[in-house]
């Protein structure tokens, strides 16, 4: 089990985070069980506090046909489809989706930037240092049963989840400390070893992990036996019927 800040949890406390992730795995595996998803959902979780409020943080340009807004498009899909309460902070470009229950928080734009590459990028620090104020903001206007966090949202979501004493879901879509290699962008010893520390923190403090494939799965095994971690593989988008508007 991960380890979390603050005062010791209840077993639904604890479980929350795990629960988030099986369901969004059993909804994409079984799209129409409602009966298997209810039924994980009442054996972890006592009724009244089985629908939740999410900050989920998204520090990508959503909705755009890729990698990442892929798999957060599925993921709320699944969890509005469940009744949950989703507020997203993502960046300012893409495209808005339409879900039930789903607020879609966008930082105010800048001129200069009307295009996010895939990788690393100065353009991408620019606009998280936005999303990580707009989501200080919104955490102290309400109370969140858990943030579910992308990519590196995960640095600071972890130092949010122990100052605002909720759950924090880790959704892992790559090991970060290699993009500055692969990417070539602050491929320096010193950069790399920061985020290999900050990436291992956010593995042994998170509720739970969600990757989206079985070698990063191995990958957070290795940091630790005990982190509770769920498979959850994109598939194909034109499999969804939620429109996406202009």
């Amino acid at each position: 089990m991960c380890s979390g800040y603050g005062p010791s949890l209840t077993k639904t406390n604890q479980s929350g985070s795990v629960l988030l992730a099986n369901l969004l795995l059993l909804w994409q595996e079984f799209r129409v069980g409602f009966i298997e998803l209810l039924h994980l959902s009442f054996y972890l979780l006592n009724k009244e506090s089985y629908l939740m409020k999410i900050l989920m943080i998204s520090p990508q340009p959503f909705f755009e046909p890729r990698g990442t807004p892929i798999s957060v498009y599925q993921r709320l899909e699944a969890l509005s489809a469940l009744g949950h309460e989703i507020d997203l902070i993502t960046y300012h470009v893409g495209k808005d989706v339409d879900f039930p229950n789903v607020k879609i928080h966008r930082v105010r734009g800048l001129k200069v930037i009307q295009h996010v590459r895939i990788g690393p990028s100065r353009a991408k620090i620019l606009l998280d240092v936005q999303i990580f104020f707009k989501a200080i903001r919104m955490l102290l206007g309400k109370r969140y049963d858990v943030i579910h966090s992308h990519e590196e949202a995960a640095f600071f979501s972890m130092f949010l989840v122990w100052i605002f004493r909720t759950r924090h879901l880790y959704d892992m879509h790559s090991v970060l400390s290699k993009q500055l290699t692969n990417f070539s962008f602050g491929n320096k010893s010193i950069f790399v070893k920061i985020f290999e520390f900050l990436e291992r923190m956010v593995l042994t403090t998170c509720h739970a992990v969600i990757t989206v494939g079985p070698d990063l799965e191995q990958y957070v095994k290795s940091v630790g036996k005990n982190i509770r971690v769920v498979i959850i593989e994109n598939i194909a988008l034109h499999a969804y019927q939620t429109p996406v508007q202009p």
